[in-house]
């Protein structure tokens, strides 16, 4: 008995060991992955464009992460209208900040577009709170949030409230309207934590409220040319079953 249990324990033991030398083998073989990154091959002035003047170098999985924000090779052509916006020396790699304004140049932009009397605020959301990624700078927006309370009876119960209607976007995360880093062709690679507005002190105090809540925060996108607001009801259960009966099913053509 007791060799059988020491021979089961073995097995085991030798898989496991397998098991780690091959995710060790795999996080090698990731790390040494190479990458492929723009590198100067000349030195490139302030002011003049990197294009043409700059080779295809392939590097190690682990010194692309440790970079800066490199421009990888899928990305060359979103340079070629761009101008270096600082010296870049003979053989550095080329990165973002290079050629465009980086978030520490952009961080106080968006106080250019504040109104007298408004404020900036950031609101936490996630990427599909914010219509998938599709808010923009400039953008007008309702703010949605759903609270949960407890009935006469002391029966949880949720509820739905419009907080305020359109609702000015001043950036999405760090990304204003005077960055064009929010777009570079692959904005949905990184999903924004957060949504900058511009509000009045009463809408402050009205959204950090919701905030501190905890209560679940959604915005809806408004067109351009839709600024009025709506009436809207306070969505709770019975609400919504008087709407859902009351809506009569649409004609369908045959």
């Amino acid at each position: 008995m007791f060799n059988r249990l020491t021979l089961i324990i073995g097995v085991i033991l030798g898989v496991l060991a397998i098991m780690l030398i091959n995710i060790h083998v795999s996080t090698i073989k990731k790390n040494e992955e190479a990458i492929t990154v723009l590198r100067a091959t000349q030195f490139i002035a302030a002011g003049t464009s990197p294009d043409g003047r700059y080779e295809l170098a392939m590097v190690p999985r682990v010194l692309a992460d440790a970079l800066p924000n490199p421009i990888y090779r899928r990305d060359r052509a979103l340079i070629r209208s761009k101008n270096a916006i600082e010296d870049i020396s003979q053989g550095s790699f080329l990165l973002w900040s290079h050629v465009e304004e980086s978030k520490q140049r952009l961080e106080r932009a968006v106080m250019k577009d504040l109104q007298k009397g408004k404020r900036a605020m950031a609101i936490p959301v996630k990427f599909t709170s914010a219509v998938a990624g599709w808010v923009r700078a400039d953008d007008r927006v309702d703010v949605l949030a759903t609270f949960s309370r407890a009935d006469e009876k002391g029966n949880p119960e949720s509820y739905v409230l419009t907080v305020k209607q359109n609702m000015r976007v001043l950036a999405v995360g760090w990304k204003d309207r005077h960055s064009e880093t929010m777009v570079r062709g692959r904005a949905v690679d990184r999903h924004p934590k957060s949504v900058i507005l511009e509000v009045s002190p009463i809408e402050a105090e009205l959204l950090n409220f919701t905030i501190s809540q905890k209560a679940p925060v959604i915005l809806t996108l408004r067109s351009p040319a839709d600024i009025e607001p709506e009436t809207l009801p306070v969505m709770g259960i019975d609400v919504f079953m008087h709407l859902r009966d009351s809506m009569k099913p649409s004609a369908v053509n045959d």
